[in-house]
C-alpha cells in the first residue's frame, strides 16, 4: 500500500506505507516504531532515526537522551557547513556544542563510576582471581590442571592489562 500523504504540487508520495499505518516513515507524524521511552517528540523522521542510533550506544548508560540530542544537534550543525567560510564562522558555535557533549559524557562517566556501573582495575582483577579459583576447584581431577590454569590466568590478566590504558585515559581527563 502506498503512503497516503499528498503534496499540493508533487502529488501523492511514491513510498510504501509502513506496516499497519497509512503513511511512510518519512511522513508518519508519530513514532513508527510505537511509543518510545524517550521524553522528546521529534517531528522529523531523520531526527528520530538518528536520535535512536545515538540512544542505542553502549558507551552511555544514563543521561542518554541528552547526550543523543547534543550529538545529533552537533552533527546537524556540522552538516549545514558547505564551505570553508561557513566553517570558520561556525567555529564558536561548534566549539560550544563540542564542550556540551564532552560535559555530558564526562558526567555520565562520573555517575556510572559513583553508582558502581563501571569496574575499576582492582575490582576486575579480583573477579579474574575468583574465576581462577573456580577453575582450580572444577579442574582439580584433570591431570596437569595447574599448567592449564596458569595459562588461562596469564591470558585473563593480559586482557585486563590491555583494557587499562583506555581507563587511564578517561581518568586523566577528569
Amino acid at each position: 500500500m502506498r503512503c497516503c500523504y499528498t503534496h499540493p504540487i508533487k502529488g501523492q508520495c511514491p513510498l510504501d506505507a509502513m506496516e499497519g499505518l497509512e503513511y511512510c516513515a518519512l511522513h508518519c507524524k508519530g513514532d513508527p516504531e510505537g511509543p518510545q521511552k524517550s521524553q522528546y517528540n521529534l517531528s522529523k523522521y531523520r531526527y528520530r532515526t538518528r536520535y535512536g542510533s545515538f540512544l542505542e550506544s553502549d558507551e552511555l548508560r544514563s543521561l542518554r537522551d541528552e547526550v543523543a540530542l547534543a550529538r545529533m544537534a552537533l552533527e546537524e550543525r556540522l552538516n549545514l557547513v558547505t564551505n570553508d567560510a561557513e566553517f570558520v564562522a561556525a567555529c564558536g558555535q561548534l566549539n560550544t556544542m563540542f564542550l556540551t557533549v564532552e560535559k555530558l559524557v564526562n558526567t555520565c562517566h562520573r555517575l556510572e563510576t559513583s553508582l558502581g556501573s563501571l569496574l575499576s582495575k582492582p575490582a576486575l582483577l579480583r573477579i579474574v582471581q575468583q574465576f581462577v579459583d573456580i577453575l582450580m576447584e572444577e579442574l582439580a581431577s584433570v591431570p596437569d590442571h595447574e599448567s592449564i590454569i596458569d595459562r588461562i590466568s596469564d591470558r585473563l590478566i593480559s586482557v585486563v592489562a590491555m583494557a587499562a590504558p583506555e581507563n587511564n585515559e578517561n581518568e586523566k581527563r577528569r
